[in-house]
């Protein structure tokens, strides 16, 4: 008698673009299909039950004219979410008009802040920010779809600097030089 053919299928990642992920391969007639564990399947006693459960499943096909079993395991992965890091919170100043925000990009992501304004280029991981503004960094990994999003606020340095020539003074004959202002 010969054994039944069991396919869980591929191992697979879940994913934000289709968190589903359908099992095994289509039913034969004559057999029955029972998989494990329950929890998570949208129906643990078809041949092709879909899933947004990560997890270790096993499938167990019965010929039912013989009785043979044969068995198969599918192991479905977890989302990823990518980290997002818009760097820490900066200030803007005389001295550094302009600031690189963010952090170096990671190959097949998409990156996208918000507000544009003020930015040298919004889709770019690590743009100059030349405005003040709480700015929002979303990530996108371009094959699962997930994203994950940071913020990063920048602000001007607003403290004027305190000018002082030093008192006035009067150049003389006498006195026909002197220092101004103060150290």
């Amino acid at each position: 008698n010969p054994l039944p053919v069991a396919n869980a299928g591929p191992d697979k990642s879940l994913s934000c673009i289709a968190p589903n992920i359908t099992l095994g391969s289509p039913g034969v007639p004559g057999r029955t299909y029972s998989w494990t564990p329950v929890a998570g399947l949208s129906n643990p006693a078809i041949a092709q039950p879909t899933t947004s459960t990560a997890n270790t499943y096993y499938l167990t096909v019965t010929n039912t004219a013989t009785g043979c079993i044969k068995s198969d395991t599918v192991i479905i992965t977890p989302l990823r979410y990518p980290t997002a890091n818009a760097g820490p919170d900066r200030i803007i100043s005389c001295s550094n008009p302009s600031l690189t925000i963010g952090a170096p990009a990671i190959a097949g992501h998409t990156y996208s802040w918000s507000p544009a304004v003020g930015l040298s280029n919004p889709n770019i991981a690590q743009p100059l920010a030349s405005q003040p503004n709480n700015y929002t960094l979303t990530i996108r990994n371009d094959t699962s779809g997930c994203t994950g999003t940071d913020q990063v606020t920048i602000t001007v340095d607003s403290v004027r600097p305190i000018a002082n020539a030093g008192s006035d003074q009067t150049l003389t004959c006498i006195v026909p030089s002197f220092v101004i202002g103060t150290a």
